[in-house]
């Protein structure tokens, strides 16, 4: 049970400016009279706030699931409690939130595979239609790692060797409708790549055998590569955001390979149960853009290998709706 956030430091909430701006930028307080859309804000949240992590505890999505829980609590002066249900590639989490009532007084910190898993898992108990997005977290990029003793120093050496040897090369898989799984084979069907997968409970355990060399390569988040990358026991070939980080300058984009269509980042971000009025929804993004965006969890955020977002609510749909429409075209309903 987590305990109450510190009442040492309480800010009662954001100004009425503030909150009309958040509003603004979601495009959802558009022909609202002012007085109407004050009310049904102004005595949100007047009881704790459940935020759902649809993960295991001590992860990134966990961890931002906490970090915006404490801001909630700063920020609005009511107590968040980050629940973890983990499961079934996010669905035990995600269902729990798309079939919650539409008060706003339970979330779900959602990476891709909240989404993914609705349209390509045939046993999925929800759709995506039962949820909408309220504000972009982040993005994260993921990094193409490669055991060192394989004969390749850059990722266009790797696409040849893996051409020149088709079957021969192994990959982690982390796990089914996970991002990582999904970004790999997207990566192997795009470069015309032939390679085994190995099934892993997680990418913790992959990366310890890619590691330990009993597979060749993974792609994975650069916060739990770089330290191998440094000490020498991985080789960094590409990451896939669109520019390099600065977390580590030297390693390439994919993109700069020749490869734009394989940008591809792992989104986070909070969405809610569909019927959350829309001022609830606006309320909470300026709520969330503001604490996230601070100089101290920028920081947070950058040792967790995850770049700030700050956009509109409808521009966080966009998003997901692209990166739906990409993994569509990967993979088919099962």
């Amino acid at each position: 049970m987590n305990k109450p956030f510190p009442t040492d430091e309480h800010t009662p909430g954001l100004s009425r400016r503030q909150l009309l701006a958040g509003a603004g930028a979601a495009g959802l307080w558009a022909g609202l009279p002012g007085a109407a859309w004050a009310n049904e804000a102004a005595n949100y949240p007047d009881r704790p706030v459940s935020i759902v992590v649809p993960y295991p505890a001590g992860g990134t999505t966990d961890i931002l699931g906490r970090m915006i829980a404490e801001g909630i609590y700063r920020e609005l002066g009511q107590q968040a409690v980050v629940i973890n249900r983990p499961g079934a590639g996010a669905m035990i989490g995600a269902n729990q939130v798309a079939k919650a009532p539409g008060d706003g007084y339970t979330l779900l910190l959602a990476a891709p595979g909240t989404w993914i898993n609705s349209v390509i898992f045939k046993q999925a108990q929800f759709e995506f239609t039962d949820f909408q997005p309220v504000v972009l977290v982040g993005r994260s990029p993921l990094v193409v790692s490669v055991n060192p003793k394989l004969p390749v120093k850059t990722i266009q050496e790797f696409i040849a060797y893996g051409r020149a040897n088709p079957g021969k090369l192994t990959y982690g898989n982390g796990g089914p409708g996970t991002s990582t799984t999904l970004t790999l084979e997207y990566f192997l069907k795009t470069t015309g790549i032939q390679a085994v997968g190995i099934a892993y409970g997680g990418s913790g355990q992959a990366l310890t055998d890619l590691v330990a060399g009993n597979i060749d390569f993974f792609f994975d988040g650069i916060s739990t590569s770089l330290p191998h990358f440094q000490s020498g026991r991985l080789r960094g070939l590409a990451i896939t955001h669109g520019e390099r980080l600065s977390t580590a300058p030297d390693i390439p984009t994919l993109k700069e390979a020749g490869y734009p269509q394989l940008v591809v980042d792992t989104l986070y971000g909070v969405l809610a149960p569909a019927k959350v009025p829309a001022p609830i929804v606006a309320k909470l993004h300026a709520v969330v853009n503001k604490v996230m965006n601070t100089e101290a969890a920028g920081k947070r955020l950058l040792e967790l290998g995850v770049i700030t977002a700050q956009t509109t609510t409808a521009g966080f749909k966009e998003e997901i709706d692209a990166d739906l429409a990409r993994w569509r075209s990967v993979v088919k309903p099962t």
